[in-house]
This record gives structure tokens, C-alpha cells and sequence, in this order.
């Protein structure tokens, strides 16, 4: 077979979404290629699945091919050997020639290595397997080619759902019927405030108290853990809630919110949307002294966010204030989350398994 040139065509595009696609239970076999090509010697040696044999492809703008039976659909390209300023790429079905992800191009091919992987991709259907070197190769040897096939599933489309998220952690209250006390009525989905599942108590609601300061700053920070076992991505727009108090000689200034994902078990935090400070230009004050205030806001333009297996949802509320006037008589400010209540909340665009 000629040598073919590096193809200009469309590059195969890798994926990280939940695919539509299963790995078959094989890879391609030397029955189903019907034609070997190019210009390496003992080409069926990499097919043999066996390493020791190798088939050699001579110094400069040589290239070693495989034909198969019927086009195939195919998912990831692992190639042994000795590969010396290489690349490698495939034609489909209908004869146009794609580029293999991450196996190089013709003005970045593969130099010195004992072996590449393209990783899994968008499974394409191909007839043909090329890899071609560039002049200044002194050659290389290719053990073995293995190429998994892929299977197409179906599936019905995952549509989004709204869930609402209140208070603290009460994943169930008492009811009381004819007398008999039952434990097992699950209200709502619960917000804790710690985030390994683990009930805490007197957590109706966060305050502190400030002294002999007058200048405005972040006094409370909650981070609100949201389990959901089912949610596997979060999407488009959150619509939050808090409820702010203030006592004598205090004031609320602002209410911050952010919305991301949190490991718990290596305790990383990925934000998913910037933070949202809420302020009242009209008023001056989110809350002045002796009022309670509940504030609302729509987050939007919120990342899409995949949920693994050990990441809850998080919802953060910061309270910033001060004293109306610096005083060492303390003035508190606080953040009500009630057992319960719907005093703070957030809906959030979910898609669930």
C-alpha cells in the first residue's frame, strides 16, 4: 500500500460525558483482518498477541496498515513496541481518514516510545488501522496492536429536576397518631451543616457576637452539606434563600452565596458558580438593628457539575456586619437554618440517576 499523508479530515473528539457506549467482551483478531499493507515486514506479528514477535517498519516515510473483514466500531488504540516519530490514525466506513486521539499528528508524531494508549473515545466504525512515520524515523517495530471494539447501548434521556433543600440536618420528625408517637415520616431533604451524616444538636441557628467594631466584615460562614445519593449532575441556575437577624446596636450589610461540591472523604471543595453578594442600595442595610430579614436570590450561569460517588452538594451562606456604633456591650448578628423550617434553603437543577 502507498504511504497515505497525516489526513486533514476532522479528528476524532474524546469525551468525559456518561457515554452511550459499552466495551465489547473482545478486541480485534487477526481473522478479522483481510488485508495488511504498507511497507513493515511480518505485519500479522501484530496481531499475534504475543510481544515477542514484532513486525518492522524500515527507516523513513514507511508506513505499516491493517484491513479489516467488515468496518468495526472501536473505542481505544494500544499499540507495544518501538516507535520511533510515528503517528497513527484510521479510516472509517466511508473512506475518510481520522486522526486517533492522543497519538500524535504529523507535526508532533510519537518519538522513542515503547508503547501509546489513546485512551477511551467517541467510538467511531473503521475498516482500516495506518501507522505511518515521518522521514527522519530510523524506524520501529510494532509487538502488538490491540484495538477494543464497542458496542451501542440506548438509553432514555435523563431530564433535569428541581430539588429543594431546607434548614439543618432532620431527616425525620414525630408524628403522633391516636396516642402512638411514629419517628418515620420523612419530610424533606435535609441540609446539615456537617458533612459526615451525623446528627448534631442545638443547630437551629448560627450567631456571633461582635464588641467595639464598627467596620463591616464577615462574621458568620456556613457551609450547608446536601446528600443526595442520586444526583449525578447539577446544572443552569440555583435559587437561594437565607434568614438574617440583627439585635440591638448591629446590622446586617450584606449576604454572600455559593453553591459547589465537596470530597468528603479528601475533603476538597470545587465552587461552581462565583460568589453572589446580595446587598439593599435602597435601605443601606440587608437587616438593621432588632429586624429579622429573609433574603433571596437567583444564582445563574452555574457550572455543570458530575457528582462522583463520594461528593455532596454544598451551599454556602456568609453573613457580613457590624455594630451600628463600636460598643463593648456585645451586639449579635445571626443566621437562622430551624430544624426544619424553610427559614434557609436552595433549589437547585439536578439531573438524577
Amino acid at each position: 500500500m502507498s504511504n497515505v499523508s497525516q489526513p486533514s479530515a476532522g479528528a476524532v473528539g474524546t469525551t468525559s460525558a456518561t457515554p452511550l457506549y459499552v466495551q465489547a467482551e473482545q478486541q480485534i483478531v487477526a481473522s478479522e483482518i483481510s488485508i495488511y499493507g504498507g511497507t513493515a515486514t511480518n505485519p500479522e506479528n501484530a496481531f499475534d498477541k504475543d510481544t515477542t514477535t514484532v513486525s518492522l517498519i524500515p527507516a523513513g516515510l514507511n508506513t505499516y496498515s491493517a484491513g479489516f473483514t467488515h468496518p468495526i466500531l472501536v473505542s481505544r488504540v494500544i499499540i507495544k513496541g518501538g516507535l520511533n516519530d510515528v503517528y497513527v490514525y484510521a479510516l472509517t466506513a466511508d473512506g475518510i481518514a481520522v486522526a486517533i486521539p492522543n497519538m500524535g499528528d504529523i507535526a508532533n508524531p510519537f518519538s522513542v516510545v515503547d508503547g501509546v494508549d489513546s485512551g477511551n473515545f467517541e467510538p467511531i466504525p473503521i475498516e482500516q488501522i495506518i501507522i505511518e512515520q515521518v522521514v527522519a524515523s530510523p524506524g520501529s517495530a510494532v509487538a502488538e496492536i490491540v484495538i477494543l471494539k464497542a458496542i451501542e447501548t440506548k438509553t432514555y434521556e435523563q431530564k433535569p429536576a428541581l430539588i429543594e433543600f431546607y434548614g439543618q440536618k432532620v431527616y425525620y420528625d414525630p408524628l403522633d397518631i391516636a396516642g402512638t408517637p411514629y419517628a418515620e415520616l420523612l419530610l424533606r431533604i435535609p441540609m446539615e451543616v456537617d458533612a459526615d451524616d451525623k446528627p448534631l444538636v442545638n443547630l437551629d441557628l448560627t450567631a456571633t457576637t461582635i464588641t467595639n467594631d464598627a467596620v463591616d466584615a464577615d462574621r458568620i460562614t456556613v457551609q450547608f452539606h446536601c446528600p443526595h445519593p442520586d444526583i449525578i449532575t447539577v446544572k443552569d441556575i440555583a435559587r437561594v434563600m437565607a434568614t438574617v437577624e440583627a439585635s440591638a446596636n448591629a446590622h446586617v450589610a450584606s449576604v454572600k452565596f455559593r453553591v459547589g461540591k465537596k470530597n468528603i472523604v479528601t475533603d476538597v471543595l470545587t465552587w461552581l458558580i462565583a460568589e453572589e453578594t446580595i446587598t439593599d442600595p435602597i435601605a443601606g442595610n440587608i437587616c438593621d438593628a432588632g429586624q429579622t430579614r429573609r433574603v433571596t436570590a437567583n444564582l445563574q450561569e452555574m457550572l455543570r457539575g458530575f457528582l462522583g460517588d463520594d461528593e455532596v452538594l454544598v451551599f454556602q451562606v456568609v453573613v457580613n456586619g457590624a455594630q451600628d456604633a463600636p460598643s463593648a456591650t456585645p451586639a449579635r448578628v445571626r443566621l437562622r437554618h430551624g430544624r426544619g423550617e424553610a427559614d434557609t434553603k436552595f433549589e437547585v437543577s439536578v439531573v438524577e440517576r
